[in-house]
């Protein structure tokens, strides 16, 4: 496509984008603008990425490749640089454009000169998929002054504007800002964003126009530990640069909020990839049934035959019952390991049989040599031996054969 025929470019840099480059290309070509072209830029992946993107038979698809990895920054502004279309977007190889999108971010460019950038509402969604949320731009809303609008973003200490996915922008002002910089790693769409504000205004559609996946390995999740102080940092330039009258008040309540916002995504990254604290869940689950399914095997058998029988024989019918239903629970559900029964199974009887051992000894002293109810004192054993076979079984059962 000649630079005279291009309207829109939809730049796609890539590292290591293999899980979803196909997702994100589609949803851009799917795009129904004239003028229309699409750039993959990657950055020396070597997985899958370029041989999925070049699988697509679309005139309008354009891949670079390189020998050496350019880092984000310098790879973003390679899009900027080899960007025909008078518009210009640079999203994620893991976001996704939604329909109509595209058009609609377009037709408020060409309908006022003096909007330098466009935006909206983003879905903010899992690896999967899955929706978590609707994430909003604040208070701006239809077209806002730049001054407005910057000083807007520097008492939130947030980024109102929203990722690149979302942001469509005059390629000619871009590049006469300078493009993406380098020095503000989780800020840098930002950054961009408030010195285009400098020279025009921003259009903020009602419409979500992408979605934006949280992947663990993503660049933005990785830099999330710095985000709050290269927001302040940030902050704190544009008061340096004068910018729209920005003052010293007006940082200081962004650089709060930023570092409040910061530890909300902290908290959020953790709850959806730390899988220590998702095994830890899944045992309070596992543990709580394990807990109530041991009492009760006790309780039912314990009332049938502790009359009849010698109440060791109660246990070990009980305990059977209990360890089939633990090793399911602990196996498929907690450490979802991968091992071999043979090798399992063995490690896993042995813990058990050695808390039967105890709750033998420990069984007539809680309910002679105290007094307790039986029921009561094995549900305290109960509660008891979950606990410690968790520990034991994480260190000791399923040692070896922990998958991811």
């Amino acid at each position: 496509m000649s630079e005279a025929a291009c309207l829109v470019t939809v730049g796609i840099p890539s590292f290591q984008g293999e899980r979803f480059i196909a997702e994100a290309i589609a949803s851009a070509l799917a795009q129904e603008v004239d003028g229309l072209e699409v750039i993959v830029a990657d950055d020396a992946s070597d997985d899958r990425t370029v041989e999925i993107a070049r699988g697509f038979d679309d005139p309008r698809l354009r891949v670079l490749t390189g020998e050496t990895n350019l880092g984000a920054s310098r790879n973003w502004n390679r899009v900027l640089d080899e960007a025909r279309g008078r518009y210009v977007k640079v999203m994620g190889h893991d976001d996704v454009l939604l329909p109509g999108s595209l058009a609609a971010e377009v037709a408020s460019l060409e309908a006022d000169p003096e909007v330098v950038l466009v935006t909206g509402p983003r879905v903010i969604g899992t690896e999967r998929g899955r929706r978590i949320m609707l994430r909003g731009n604040g208070r701006l809303r239809g077209k806002v002054w730049g001054r407005f609008a910057t000083r807007e973003i520097v008492r939130s200490g947030a980024n109102l504007i929203g990722e690149p996915c979302a942001v469509l922008m005059r390629a000619s002002a871009a590049k006469s800002v300078g493009g993406f910089a380098a020095d503000a790693p989780y800020s840098i769409d930002l950054e961009l964003w408030l010195r285009l504000l400098e020279q025009g205004s921003v259009y903020v559609l009602d419409e979500p126009v992408a979605m934006y996946r949280i992947v663990s390995s993503a660049w933005s999740t990785q830099v999330s530990a710095s985000q709050a102080e290269d927001v302040v940092r940030l902050l704190r330039k544009t008061r340096e640069r004068r910018a729209f009258d920005v003052t010293d008040a007006d940082v200081e309540r962004g650089a709060r909020r930023a570092r409040g916002l910061a530890r909300q995504r902290r908290l959020l990254y953790r709850v959806l990839f730390d899988r220590e604290l998702h095994q830890q869940l899944r045992y309070l689950l596992i543990g709580g049934w394990n807990t109530l399914f041991g009492w009760i095997a006790f309780s039912v058998l314990y009332l049938l035959l502790h009359a009849k029988v010698n109440y060791a024989i109660v246990f070990v019918a009980a305990y059977a019952v209990s360890m089939a239903n633990a090793y399911v629970g602990y196996k498929y559900v907690v450490f979802r390991t991968s091992g071999a029964l043979r090798k399992e199974i063995p490690r896993f009887a042995l813990v058990y049989i050695g808390a039967l051992a105890v709750n033998l000894v420990a069984f007539p002293w809680l309910t002679r040599s105290l007094g307790l109810n039986p029921y009561l004192s094995q549900a305290i054993f109960t509660v008891a031996l979950v606990i410690c076979t968790y520990i034991v079984n994480k260190r000791f059962s399923f040692r070896q054969e922990a998958r991811a």
